[in-house]
């Protein structure tokens, strides 16, 4: 093999290197294995290292993956639901005389709607999958709720002239609600019996405001009114429940459980 040098002093010199035709130049290729009773021994070529060394060597790294908590977000959907059941029960009994509900418009649009909706996903992201559907159920249940009672939805204003009919539409409504409640309390037996109570009287809530508005019943509605009240303040003590622990509350009940329901540790 021969070379060319520009040297300034001296001019243009070369020089010839011979290569054996049998030296290798390339980087020798060799397997990585391990040895040992646990396989601590790693080899590298001809050299042979313990892990742990090489592990402190190399270090872990400056990426850590940072883990994210997520709190629990049934309290909120508890009392988004237990606030919005409460004046809906208030209104639905005609309290204090007042029979134009739609000072609920805004409550059942955003806290009963909007919020339990967003529970809903959050829900979901924890893995509560019963959590999640029910909440978002709900939350459409508010949200369809003050639709009817805003105007520019136009839903009392499309049975102004048959103001019957309107009666019998909000009847099949409820009902439509009743059925699907009634499929979600046979899935709470089994747990906390507050839990179980809140499904009932959601269930009783819907089946008295059905048979009210078909047979045009007011004493049914104010009893419906009671169950949504009741369930109401239901929600509020099963979002205490959650909240509270040894940091913030003096006053923390237990759960109380069916003698067939599965008990959390702890209980």
């Amino acid at each position: 093999m021969s070379s060319t040098e520009v040297d300034l002093e001296k001019g243009i010199t070369s020089h010839h290197r011979d290569v054996s035709p049998l030296e290798d130049e390339s980087p020798k290729i060799h397997r990585v294995h391990t040895s040992g009773k646990n396989n601590e021994i790693l080899h590298i070529g001809d050299m042979a290292v313990y892990k742990e060394d090489l592990m402190t060597v190399f270090g872990e790294g400056t990426y850590k993956s940072g883990s994210h908590q997520f709190g629990n977000p049934m309290p909120l959907g508890m009392v988004a639901f237990g606030l919005s059941s409460i004046m809906t029960g208030f209104f639905n009994a005609q309290a204090q005389g007042v029979t134009v509900p739609n000072i609920m418009v805004g409550t059942a649009l955003f806290f009963g709607g909007m919020v339990q909706i967003l529970v809903a996903m959050w829900e979901l992201a924890v893995g509560e999958t019963f959590g999640a559907t029910t909440f978002a159920t709900y939350g459409s249940y508010y949200l369809s709720y003050g639709a009817i009672l805003t105007k520019s939805f136009g839903v009392a204003e499309a049975y102004a002239a048959e103001p019957h009919m309107m009666n019998k539409a909000l009847g099949l409504f409820c009902l439509a609600w009743t059925l699907l409640t009634f499929v979600y309390m046979l899935l709470v037996f089994k747990g906390p019996m507050e839990l179980s109570i809140l499904f009932i009287c959601i269930f009783m809530s819907f089946l008295l405001s059905t048979i009210s508005y078909l047979i045009g019943n007011q004493a049914c509605m104010t009893a419906g009114a009671v169950f949504t009240v009741v369930l109401g303040f239901d929600g509020f003590y099963l979002a205490y429940l959650m909240l509270a622990n040894p940091e913030n509350a003096f006053l923390r009940p237990k759960p109380i459980f069916f003698p067939w329901s599965h008990k959390p540790k702890g209980f």
